[in-house]
Order: C-alpha cells, then structure tokens, then sequence
C-alpha cells in the first residue's frame, strides 16, 4: 500500500488567501485518512475549463455541508508553464492542493491518464476506486466521495 507521500511528495501548492501566489504546503499529514481526487486538468484545455468550475462548485458545496474532513482535492496541471497553472488555480478560484508545477510524479503513467479532464479518485489508504468515474459525471464522482 502506497503512502501519501510514496504518491504525492512531501510537499504540495495552493493559493495563498489573497490569491496573488502560490504557497507551499510542507506538512501533508492532513491528508491521512482521507479520500484523495486527483484532477488532471490544464488552462490551455476547453473541456476542462468548462468541467473546473463544475468541480469547484460541488466541492465547496460539499465543504458547506460539513464534509470537509473526508476528501481532499489535489491538481495535476498540464500546463505549459507555472504562470498558466497559477492563473488557471486563481481564475476558477479552485479551493484546493495542487502537486507543484512540473511534478506530475508520474501519476498520469500510473493511472493512465490519457486525456484531461481526468478524475482518479484513491480511498484513504491511497489505493484506486476503480469504480468512480473518471470525467464528466460530477454526481457520480460526489457519490463516491461520500461513501
């Protein structure tokens, strides 16, 4: 069984609360316990574009309803360039972590990832849900994050 940080690093980004950078999270313990959705995505990309706030939307709903403490969502940007990622994370306002810029840490490999958008949704112990969906059916991924 793979760690959190076997997959992820010892480090992760997020906007900081003025939305002006990007701050790096050193301490990843947070991410014990938890369901972990990782989202392929990039600014350059329309379907994501159009899928992200979607996303964001459901999981700030999610959060409001006090379930904050089951998931946590991490961004795999297929950006150009860190200044895209960082745009992209501030213009749809994404309330979550994102792997830093360039540090895929192979996980597209792993998951196969062949086309973005992508959800690959890893229960608590870091293992895959294979039967969460992978794009598109925001429902469908909601129901899994709350089983």
């Amino acid at each position: 069984m793979p760690s959190v940080t076997d997959l992820l690093g010892t480090s992760l980004v997020r906007l900081s609360s003025d939305a002006s950078s990007l701050e790096k999270v050193n301490d990843l313990s947070f991410l014990e316990g938890k369901k972990v959705l990782l989202y392929f995505s990039a600014h350059w990309c329309p379907p994501c574009r159009m899928f992200t706030p979607k996303l964001v939307e459901m999981v700030n709903t999610l959060k409001e309803e006090g379930n904050e403490d089951k998931f946590v969502v991490v961004f795999i940007s297929s950006d150009q360039d860190e200044q895209s990622m960082f745009e992209y994370m501030k213009e749809e306002n994404m309330p979550w972590f994102a792997l830093p810029f360039g540090d895929k840490r192979g996980l597209n490999t792993k998951y196969n990832v062949t086309g973005i958008p992508t959800v690959i949704l890893l229960n608590s112990n870091m293992e895959r849900i294979e039967k969460c969906p992978l794009r598109g059916d925001i429902d469908g991924i909601k129901n899994c994050l709350l089983e």
